[in-house]
């Protein structure tokens, strides 16, 4: 109980972190929107197969996720490859794989080149490694309002 969920690394909080800052929010309470965010999607998916709304838990995970590291952007591939999200499972794949391999602590296979990578493109590619995770997190949400959309035209046209 106390190393999984009352865990507290840094709160990174990719999708909400902007919105937390702007009105002074408390990480200790970071969790909570979390676990409701969760709740939301457990309501919103209820007439899902169980199969899709595991894939949907799967990226609903990370994109609400108080906090998450690199290897966290793993989970929500499979349920973005399964489920129809369109082309921001490409996005999302482009993205976090560039992302893993420029950041310190992910992949780093791109070490070697880092120094001239910052000599000519440094503010991008800063920029680029610091906002990753929240880039991912909200690639993840608009896959997520992507599918919803589709869905919802579907239903109407049937």
């Amino acid at each position: 109980m106390q190393n999984v969920f009352l865990y507290r690394s840094h709160n990174n909080a990719p999708l909400l972190s902007w919105f937390y800052q702007l009105i002074h929010f408390p990480n200790s309470y970071q969790f909570i929107v979390y676990a409701l965010l969760m709740c939301a999607l457990a309501v919103l998916a209820r007439k899902e197969s169980y199969s899709d709304a595991l894939l949907l838990y799967l990226i609903a995970m990370v994109t609400f996720s108080s906090a998450i590291a690199n290897q966290y952007l793993v989970i929500p591939m499979v349920g973005l490859v399964v489920l129809e999200t369109g082309f921001w499972k490409y996005v999302y794949m482009v993205v976090a794989a560039g992302f893993l391999c420029l950041e310190e602590n992910g992949l780093y296979i791109l070490s070697r080149w880092n120094v001239e990578l910052f000599d000519e493109y440094g503010p991008v590619v800063g920029n680029f490694v610091k906002y990753g995770y929240s880039l991912c997190a909200w690639i993840l949400l608009f896959a997520l309002v992507y599918r919803w959309f589709k869905q919802s035209v579907e239903k109407k046209k049937a």
